[in-house]
């Protein structure tokens, strides 16, 4: 048995008999639920060994669960390189400070949250994971199409975390989907308060100015997210739109030269040649 492998299961032991001292908590409850635990267990689960690259840990399949029992101590100890604690961000895995415990569900998002508030352990997680996961599951109804619902979930976040851009940004996105578009524009200021280089936001924002007929701020919106991301020629016709309709026919002709030049299906090839005729003095 390797020095490493020693030095972890007799933290699980300690642990385990600490646990046996004090009655168990809603964390202990959760590590009897149905998912592969490697927490508690004297040999590794099949397919799993503290001693392989972490790239053994992807060889879990999909639909299963996966406790991964890792406090602080053996962090700083074992994930000399960090790839364990990079491994676990990637896939948003929730972790349980007190008990030193990382879940990484199979579920979706929302049955992720769902189990914690059902099993009363989303006060075990901190602010910024509870922040993270009314988010994840903003954006998921959103994708779904339930916007009512994304905008309840987005606000439950934004209250864990005022100043995320990702989370305001997801809010404006589902006011435009329900053609609410002044109260779009609040949540996507306030994402660019925090990062002004947020495509996304530029985007969305110049959209709402866009149906509210504010036109030069939709403009300069619009061409903040073209820099951002000049490789998206399709921003080219709503720019072209909010320059002509806010008096600017000649920029806005030029603009449009540059989407035909650029235009990759018949479309966008369309939309422009309607946006010409609609700028080109008679």
């Amino acid at each position: 048995m390797t020095l490493a492998r020693i030095i972890i299961l007799s933290c699980i032991l300690a642990l385990a008999l600490v646990s046996c001292a004090s009655p168990p908590g809603p964390v202990d409850q959760a590590l009897d639920m149905a998912g592969a635990h490697i927490s508690w267990a004297q040999e590794a689960p099949s397919g799993f060994d503290w001693q392989l690259p972490l790239q053994t840990l992807e060889q879990y399949r999909d639909d299963q669960d996966l406790w991964l029992f890792a406090p602080d101590s053996v962090l700083l100890t074992a994930d000399v390189d960090g790839r364990l604690g990079s491994w676990l961000a990637e896939r948003n895995a929730i972790h349980f400070p007190e008990a030193g415990l990382f879940w990484i569900p199979a579920v979706s998002v929302s049955d992720r949250l769902a189990f914690l508030e059902e099993q009363q352990l989303l006060g075990a997680v901190d602010a910024g994971q509870r922040a993270r996961l009314w988010r994840f599951h903003g954006d998921q109804l959103r994708l779904e199409g339930d916007f009512e619902g994304a905008l309840v979930s987005y606000q439950q976040s934004v209250k864990l975390a005022p100043s995320d851009p990702e989370t305001l940004a997801g809010a404006g996105a589902a006011f435009l989907a329900l053609g609410r578009n002044e109260e779009a524009v609040a949540p996507l200021q306030t994402a660019l308060e925090s990062d002004p280089n947020h495509y996304w936001a530029h985007r969305l924002l110049g959209t709402a100015y866009l149906n509210l007929q504010r036109y030069q701020f939709a403009a300069d919106e619009l061409t903040q997210a073209y820099l951002l991301q000049p490789d998206d020629p399709s921003l080219l016709a709503p720019i072209a739109l909010a320059l002509g309709r806010s008096g600017q026919s000649e920029l806005a002709l030029r603009i449009l030269n540059q989407l035909d030049a650029r235009a990759t299906d018949t479309e966008m090839q369309d939309v422009s040649r309607t946006l010409r005729q609609e700028f080109t003095s008679p």
